[in-house]
C-alpha cells in the first residue's frame, strides 16, 4: 500500500527534495534549539549527518562493524547505548540494524527496489531460528519454577550470560547487509579496502605491542612471555587473542591468493605481505599457521602455470630467508631474530610431537571439555542445552577463581552443537558446505582478477578455519561472527556481480580431469 501511495516523481535526484529537506530540518532544529540544550541539537545534527552517509554509502556502515568490533577495541570501550534490565544495546548493535532499517526505507519508497536473495539465506536464517528456539527452550528449563515479577526483578544468570552468544549469532546476519546493500563494484571495493585497513591496524599494534612490550597497546587480548611445551621464552613477547587476528589470518590468505594468481604482481600486495606475515608470526598461534599452510597449498594447486612458477620461486625465496635466519642464530645465538626464530621453530615442531597430546597439556583439557560435551549432547542432541546455559559442573582442571568456564569450551564445533543443538549444527554445515561448494566451482569465471583472489582467498581461509575451529571457539565469537558473515556475503556479491546463477548449467557427463583442465585453461587466459 505504501508502494501505491508513493510519488513516482519524488526521488533523490529531484531538486525540490532537498530544498524540502533543508527547510524541514532547520525548523525541527529550531525547534529543539528552543526546547532543548545546544548538546541535544549536536547530537540530531550528528545523527542526520550519519543517517546520510548511510544513505549514500551504506557500505561504510558494514564496514564500520567490523571495525568496531574485529581489530582491537574492548566490547566495553564500545559505547552503550543504552541498559535495558541485563543486557545492554552498544552502538554497534545499532550500526547492525541502520542498513536492514534502510533496506526497508528503500523497499517501501522505490518502486524498482527488490532484496536479493542467494543460496545461503535459507540454511543462515534456519541456523539462527534454531538458535533462538534452544534458548528459549533453556530459558524454560531455568525458570519453570520462578514467577514472571521474578524473572523481571532479578533475572537468572542464564539470561545475563545468554545476551553475549545472542549478540555473536545476531552479528552473522551482516551476510545479508552485504549481500543487499553492496550492489556495485565500487561498492564492493571500498568494502574490501575497509577489511584491509582493519587488518592493518590490528596487524600494527601486535607489532608494535612487541617491539614495545613494556607499553600498553594492546588492551584486549593477551600479552605475555611465550610458552611452549613447559619452556618459557622469557624474551619473546606473544600477543594471543586479540580481536584483530582472525581479520588479519583472512586477509593474508587473500594476499596469498594475490601473489600466487596475479599476473603481473602488485606492489601493493608485498606492502601487505609483510605486516600481515609478522603479526601472525607473533600471534605464535599454531592453528592459525596449520590454516595458513593448508590455504597456500591449495592456492597453489588452483593456479595455472605461471602460478605454480610464482610459487616456486616464492618457496625458494622462503627456503633462503630460513637459511640466513639460521645462520644468524647460529653465530649470534643471543640476538632478538635468533630467539624469535628458535621459540617460532619450537611451537610449529610442537605440532607434530607426541608431548603436545599428552597429559598435562592444554590439549588434554580440551579432551575434557569434549567429554562433558558429549555428554550433554546425548541428553538433548535436538536442540542442546541454548546460548548461555551451562553444559558441565564446576571442575577444578578447568576453572578457577578468575575463570568460570562452565559455559565455555574451546571446541567451536561443539560449542555451536551444545548452544543450538545437532540441529542448529546441521545448518551451520550447510551455510559452510554451499560457501565453499560455490567458491571452488566458480572462481574461474570470476572476470576481475582482484575480485577472484578474494573469493578464492576467502574460501581456502574458510577451510583452515574449520580445521583451527577443533581447538579454538571461532564460530561463537562476537569479534569473529562479523567477519565470517562478511565473507559469506563478499562472496556472493562477486558471484553475483558474475552472473553464476543465470548462467547455462555445464554438462554432467564429463569426468572430472577435464573439469579440471577446462577451468585451468580458463585461468590462463
Amino acid at each position: 500500500m505504501l508502494r501505491l501511495l508513493t510519488r513516482p516523481n519524488l526521488t533523490v535526484t529531484n531538486t525540490m527534495l532537498p530544498i524540502v529537506i533543508a527547510v524541514v530540518g532547520g525548523l525541527v532544529l529550531g525547534l529543539v534549539f528552543v526546547a532543548a540544550s545546544p548538546i541535544a541539537v549536536f547530537l540530531l545534527i550528528a545523527l542526520g549527518f550519519f543517517l546520510g552517509i548511510a544513505y549514500k554509502h551504506p557500505e561504510l556502515f558494514i564496514v564500520s562493524l567490523v571495525l568496531a568490533t574485529s581489530t582491537a577495541i574492548p566490547f566495553e570501550d564500545i559505547p552503550v547505548i543504552a541498559s535495558i534490565g541485563p543486557g545492554r544495546i552498544f552502538v554497534t548493535d545499532l550500526v547492525l540494524l541502520i542498513p536492514f532499517g534502510l533496506m526497508m526505507l528503500r523497499l517501501l519508497a522505490e518502486r524498482d527496489y527488490t532484496l536479493l536473495s542467494s543460496p545461503l539465506d535459507l540454511p543462515l536464517m534456519l541456523f539462527v531460528l534454531v538458535a533462538l528456539i534452544a534458548t528459549w527452550l533453556g530459558f524454560s528449563r531455568e525458570m519453570s519454577q520462578m514467577s514472571i515479577s521474578k524473572v523481571f526483578s532479578s533475572p537468572p544468570m542464564i539470561i545475563r550470560l545468554a545476551i553475549p552468544e545472542i549478540r555473536c549469532i545476531a552479528y552473522y546476519l551482516i551476510f545479508f547487509s552485504a549481500t543487499n546493500i553492496v550492489r556495485s563494484e565500487k561498492q564492493l571495493s571500498w568494502l574490501l579496502a575497509g577489511l584491509y585497513m582493519g587488518a592493518l591496524i590490528a596487524a600494527a599494534l601486535i607489532i608494535l605491542q612487541v617491539a614495545f612490550p613494556g607499553v600498553e597497546l594492546v588492551r584486549v587480548g593477551r600479552v605475555e612471555s611465550l610458552l611452549t611445551e613447559g619452556v618459557r621464552y622469557k624474551d619473546v613477547t606473544r600477543v594471543a587473542d586479540l580481536p584483530g587476528e582472525g581479520l588479519i589470518l583472512i586477509m593474508f590468505s587473500v594476499v596469498l591468493a594475490n601473489l600466487l594468481h596475479l599476473r603481473p604482481t602488485r606492489i601493493r600486495d608485498w606492502v601487505l605481505f609483510v605486516p600481515l606475515g609478522m603479526a601472525l608470526l607473533f600471534t605464535y598461534n599454531r592453528n592459525f599457521w596449520a590454516s595458513l599452510a593448508l590455504s597456500a597449498m591449495i592456492l597453489a594447486y588452483l593456479g595455472n602455470r605461471a602460478g605454480w612458477q610464482r610459487f616456486t620461486i616464492y618457496g625458494m625465496a622462503g627456503a633462503l630467508l630460513v637459511a640466513v635466519v639460521v645462520m644468524i642464530s647460529l653465530s649470534m645465538p643471543e640476538s632478538k631474530v635468533a630467539q624469535v626464530a628458535q621459540a617460532a621453530g619450537d611451537r610449529f615442531i610442537s605440532l607434530v610431537k607426541s608431548d603436545t597430546y599428552t597429559e598435562g597439556n592444554s590439549f588434554q583439557f580440551r579432551i575434557i571439555e569434549a567429554d562433558y560435551a558429549i555428554q550433554q549432547l546425548e541428553n538433548r542432541p535436538v536442540f542442546g542445552v541454548g546460548l548461555g546455559a551451562y553444559y558441565r559442573p564446576y571442575d577444578n582442571r578447568l576453572d578457577w577463581q578468575y575463570f568460570d568456564g562452565r559455559g565455555y569450551i574451546h571446541n567451536g564445533h561443539f560449542f555451536v552443537m551444545l548452544k543450538s543443538g545437532l540441529l542448529g549444527y546441521l545448518c551451520f554445515v550447510l551455510i559452510s558446505i554451499i560457501f565453499v561448494v560455490r567458491g571452488f566451482r566458480h572462481w574461474h569465471v570470476v572476470k576481475e582478477p582482484q575480485f577472484r583472489a578474494v573469493l578464492l582467498g576467502f574460501v581456502t581461509a574458510y577451510l583452515g578455519i574449520a580445521i583451527a575451529a577443533f581447538v579454538n571457539p571461532i564460530y561463537m565469537q562476537a569479534n569473529w561472527a562479523p567477519v565470517l558473515g562478511l565473507m559469506w556475503g563478499i562472496n556472493e556479491v562477486i558471484l553475483r556481480f558474475n552472473n553464476v546463477d543465470n548462467k547455462k548449467k555445464p554438462s554432467t557427463n564429463r569426468n572430472l580431469w577435464y573439469i579440471y583442465n577446462v577451468k585451468q585453461e580458463k585461468a590462463e587466459i
